[in-house]
């Protein structure tokens, strides 16, 4: 299934798979010339291009899995009506969609660490765990706006709306220490501000985040563990829906 989608997503377009190399480039072209000479940020101990990067991969991959699992029921509607299996395959090979586009950013990532002369940390074994909980993060929302979806239509548009806008709250292509020291605190409670801080972690050598990310990451796994559960709990009701 997972084959099949891809051969669909990029089917009869001209770059084919190339969309997967370009897209990351294109926008760290962006935010690299805007915050590296328009407007520098500074206290980074790493090139600002791999540092946005680290950023970039892990919101991509959150955003794929919210836009892809979070429609999975729907899209999907016809196979719903005529098989009788788990619907939660649905969301989970949706999911693993945007692993693929992932790998391709951290080959990226890697041959740019090499060009820059970034020295290589021997922290990048932990980047499998972090990618677990990446994926737990927009996973548990997936599900959730999966099963709303179908009943309200409306509700994946808004919660896609909402997310967008917590794209500028995350810090995806600056660090947490940019933001004034007064509301610094809020952004424990963002799940995505404490993966991306640890792939820099991880990939970087950069400074060991605070323990009070953690706050967020639980509160993105209990999302993910009560979104299973009532998952399960209502598809059996799918097919009325849909």
């Amino acid at each position: 299934m997972v084959r099949r989608e891809l051969k669909i997503r990029y089917a009869q377009t001209a770059l084919g798979m190339f969309w997967a190399v370009l897209k990351p480039l294109v926008y760290l072209g962006i935010y690299s010339f805007f915050f590296s000479v328009i407007m520098p940020i500074s206290s980074l101990n790493a090139p600002y291009a791999l540092v946005a990067l680290c950023g970039l991969m892990a919101w991509a991959y959150f955003m794929d899995i919210l836009n892809s699992a979070g429609q999975s029921i729907i899209h999907e509607a016809q196979i719903i009506k005529k098989n009788y299996f788990p619907k939660i395959v649905l969301p989970v090979y949706k999911s693993l969609l945007g692993l693929v586009e992932f790998m391709i950013s951290l080959l990226i990532f890697f041959i740019i660490q090499i060009i820059l002369g970034h020295p290589f940390q021997w922290t990048v074994i932990f980047i499998p765990i972090i990618l677990i909980l990446n994926f737990c993060m927009g996973f548990g929302l997936a599900l959730w706006t999966s099963q709303l979806s179908i009943r309200v239509r409306d509700f994946s548009h808004f919660i896609t709306t909402i997310i967008n806008f917590g794209f500028w709250l995350t810090p995806v292509f600056y660090t947490p220490e940019v933001i004034p020291e007064r509301y610094r605190f809020w952004i424990y409670f963002n799940p995505m501000a404490g993966i991306i801080e640890a792939y820099r972690w991880v990939m970087l050598g950069t400074e060991t985040p605070s323990v009070l990310f953690l706050i967020g990451i639980a509160i993105g796994c209990i999302i993910m563990i009560a979104g299973w559960q009532r998952f399960a709990q209502v598809e059996k009701d799918f097919v009325d829906y849909i």
